[in-house]
């Protein structure tokens, strides 16, 4: 139970003029910002005595203010705080729980910790989370969630990326963020309806990238302040599943390094799907069709397609009369896609050929039916000819063996003999 700090609180609460001397004096102060499931987020704030800066973790009995609004799709579920009569309120709870770093300005144990933990967090709600009123949140060993009206909602399951993806975010704003710190974000273009997508920004230490920070967004400005600081590598990465149906998003300029300056350049750049398009030239045409993808909430969508004379004249002693297939799709990252080439023409009997790497080579596991040919390719795979997150290049096409040439003429029979006159 942690009280004598909140005891200490309320009774500044109870002396405004005294309060607003200790927060402006005293107090370290920080924003609260938590995305869950179904639209639901949560926003606050907290603060405590700035001498408690870099000592370390601190709990409930250190804590000034504690203030939160939960939402859902953008509209407000209720607040809940520590100012006033709230502090009454919590002294009723016997299992309220708050940790923060105070070194490393961050809540502790984003997963995996037990609610009553020094890495937990219960805030104005029961120790399964389901006791408040109207709001709470809890962080425990079985999840995340914000409490409404005595139920759980927006539950990040332990476990899973989700939770891991959405961390309890502490930023602080009592007038002297570090001044080194700078904003990412951009645009966000081509939603339609008043759709929305989700993303996040994520810090990428030794080419891994972290937990980061996470939002839902329409079409519009978008952005986080004072999250990075100088030569701090970052990721800008969409959650496929928030993705609408029948669209696809991709990220412009989705990794860098911050270089002493705001980076405003991450558009975020939304379009209708494409799963088929047609592809024509070199005296030949085709049709390419995106059948399935391995993740069921990828969104890849066909960008290009066209037919061109096989690079290198194909592979040795093998002829293409259907020339090169080359299409792109976009859209894919982290996963694969199984498409489907119908040509003009019957192609049973051909090898199918992948150029990758400047050179020719059967692509394996094709199934080639009548006049098409079906095949699985992933983002940055063996056979995807683009390096770029997200983007798959696929030049191949069907070959033939060229065949012998006809046989040469056999040597001509020797002339008869002329027949001697009697």
């Amino acid at each position: 139970m942690h009280h004598s700090r909140i005891r200490h609180a309320a009774a500044l609460a109870l002396c405004p003029a005294l309060s607003l001397v200790v927060s402006s004096l005293m107090a370290a102060e920080y924003d609260i910002n938590w995305t869950g499931t179904d639209g639901y987020t949560m926003t606050g704030s907290f603060s405590f005595r700035d001498s408690l800066l870099g000592t370390g973790p601190i709990t409930g009995d250190d804590i000034d203010s504690l203030i939160i609004e939960v939402f859902q799709n953008g509209i407000s579920q209720g607040t809940w705080s520590l100012v006033g009569d709230g502090f009454a309120t919590q002294d009723l709870q016997d299992n309220f729980n708050f940790n923060f770093d105070t070194n490393s300005e961050s809540f502790p144990g984003q997963v995996n910790a037990n609610q009553g933990s020094p890495e937990g967090q219960i805030w104005n709600t029961g120790d399964v989370g389901n006791d408040c009123e109207p709001v709470g949140f809890i962080k425990a060993s079985f999840a995340q969630a914000v409490c409404v009206d005595g139920s759980l909602a927006g539950l990040l399951s332990t476990g899973g990326t989700e939770a891991a993806d959405s961390p309890l975010i502490a930023t602080r704003t009592d007038g002297t963020p570090d001044p080194a710190l700078f904003d990412v974000g951009g645009t966000i273009s081509g939603l339609l309806d008043g759709n929305t997508v989700g993303y996040s920004v994520r810090e990428v230490v030794g080419g891994v990238q972290q937990p980061g920070l996470a939002r839902t967004s329409g079409n519009g400005p978008w952005g986080f302040d004072n999250i990075f600081s100088d030569g701090t590598d970052y990721a800008v990465v969409i959650n496929p599943a928030t993705v609408p149906e029948n669209q696809f998003c991709t990220v412009e300029n989705r990794t860098g390094t911050i270089a002493g300056a705001d980076v405003d350049d991450v558009a975020i750049v939304c379009a209708p799907r494409v799963t088929s398009l047609p592809a024509t030239g070199n005296g030949s045409s085709a049709t390419i069709t995106i059948i399935d993808t391995d993740d069921a909430s990828a969104n890849c969508s066909l960008a290009t397609a066209s037919i061109a004379a096989p690079p290198l004249g194909g592979p040795l002693d093998v002829e293409m009369p259907f020339g090169a297939i080359d299409f792109e799709a976009i859209g894919c990252t982290g996963t694969g896609m199984t498409v489907e080439i119908t040509f003009a023409e019957d192609i049973s009997g051909a090898t199918y050929f992948k150029f990758i790497n400047d050179a020719w080579q059967p692509l394996p596991d094709v199934t080639i039916s009548g006049d098409t040919a079906r095949f699985s390719i992933a983002d940055n795979g063996p056979f995807d000819a683009d390096p770029a997150d997200g983007v798959i290049r696929d030049p191949s096409g069907p070959g033939f063996p060229v065949g012998p040439g006809p046989d040469p003429d056999p040597d001509p029979a020797p002339d008869a003999p002329e027949s001697e006159e009697a």
